[in-house]
């Protein structure tokens, strides 16, 4: 029985899926008696791709049934994804990172006995079809938290803990090979296109429009209105490479619905993975500091993060040296003046990300509302910033960005 929610998908059969399991599992005779293809995330959760679950019921020659699932992560292409997402090349980036790089970077920590799951295992990179298929982490009893509540301290220390020691390893592989990451040409924001500017410009103009709005805060509305022309360039410095900074390869779109936690039996926080690997580029590790702590902590966190950039800074340069690392590994405070060269990123993470990412109503939650400036992507716009919780978060943080001179000059 074969049954799909994505019948536009002519490659996805049951033959596909039997030849992936044949290799996977090693078993010839494998044959598949069931597949039952279903939506693997919500309206709203993800606008750069589509995730499919494969529920797979299958035999072998031993005639006993067994069933599995895969996840698939593809694409459809028409007029809008063919000039935004083709032209960051987002997927043809991923297949390369789950290809040549994050083995790479799995067998650095391996050789210094860092253990556990690090990113989903990629069985297969199809790039006739344009998918990648993933194994499937709910086996391994890995789950997402509520992208709607920000993470607890020891959520967010172990995430971070993950990352710090990706960006420790990757940079020692950029030591190793210069040329790893010559395709990854570039983050989200670039100077390399201009296709996602509708999407940049329209959330900055409809953010300011609603600040000023609240009582109390109107000249912040028009400082952030002031910033609009200057908003893009000032975005695209803080990935420009700065001599003598740390580099590595920056995950570009770490935040809460890019990892996934798994727990022992007694419900203790055991380990976590970290997905979406399409936005990456070589750049700085804070970039991923930044955009993870401002959209994806909860309050605590995110108004007050100097313990939790330090404890990031340890476990990235105790990393760095136990890999033997042949550069400068900056002192906390050479790091900490790195972090706020980098910190117009606090602006681009709260105005442009964060409001779709706590965004409960998904009407029009769709990767169209992101890039468009339409009726629909007006309205989904205009929801999603005046959303109560938003506004909370946000009254929160402009005082703090103006006095660290982010709002300075406008």
């Amino acid at each position: 029985m074969f049954t799909t929610e994505y019948p536009e998908f002519k490659w996805l059969t049951p033959e596909y899926i039997g030849n992936l399991l044949k290799v996977y599992f090693s078993e010839k005779t494998l044959e598949i008696q069931s597949l039952d293809v279903k939506a693997a995330s919500g309206k709203g959760d993800s606008y750069g791709g589509i995730l499919l679950r494969a529920h797979i019921s299958f035999s072998t020659q031993n005639s006993i049934v067994k069933k599995t699932s895969l996840v698939l992560k593809t694409q459809i292409w028409n007029e809008l994804t063919e000039k935004t997402l083709k032209v960051y090349d987002i997927h043809n980036k991923e297949m390369i990172i789950y290809e040549k790089i994050l083995p790479k970077i799995r067998q650095l920590l391996l050789s210094i006995g860092e253990k556990g799951d690090i990113f989903p295992t990629a069985i297969h990179v199809d790039r006739e079809n344009d998918v990648i298929v993933f194994e499937d982490l709910l086996l391994k009893k890995y789950q997402m938290k509520n992208r709607l509540q920000g993470l607890d301290r020891e959520h967010a220390l172990l995430a971070l803990s993950k990352m710090a020691k990706i960006h420790a390893a990757s940079a020692v592989l950029y030591e190793k090979d210069n040329k790893i990451y010559s395709s990854l040409v570039s983050g989200m924001f670039t100077r390399h296109t201009d296709c996602y500017h509708t999407f940049f410009r329209t959330f900055w103009s409809t953010c300011a429009s609603e600040v000023s709005k609240w009582e109390g805060f109107e000249h912040y509305g028009r400082i952030l209105q002031r910033m609009t022309d200057d908003m893009i360039e000032n975005a695209c410095k803080v990935y420009d490479l700065e001599e003598g900074d740390l580099h590595a390869l920056s995950h570009g779109d770490f935040w809460l619905n890019n990892v996934m936690f798994c727990y022992e039996e007694d419900d203790s926080l055991k380990d976590v993975v970290v997905l979406d690997w399409q936005y990456s580029t070589y750049a700085s590790p804070l970039l991923d500091f930044i955009l993870f702590v401002f959209t994806s902590t909860n309050d605590e966190i995110r108004l007050n993060h100097a313990d939790v950039f330090q404890f990031y800074y340890k476990e990235l340069t105790e990393t760095l040296k136990k890999l033997k690392y042949p550069k400068h590994i900056p002192t906390l405070l050479e790091f900490r003046q790195q972090y706020l060269r980098k910190s117009f990123l606090k602006l681009t993470s709260c105005i442009m990300m964060l409001p779709s990412m706590i965004n409960e109503v998904t009407d029009d939650a769709e990767f169209e509302s992101l890039m468009l400036d339409n009726e629909k992507a007006r309205r989904f716009k205009n929801t999603i910033m005046s959303n109560p919780k938003y506004r909370a978060i946000l009254q929160k943080l402009l005082p703090v960005f103006d006095c660290e001179g982010l709002l300075n000059g406008y």
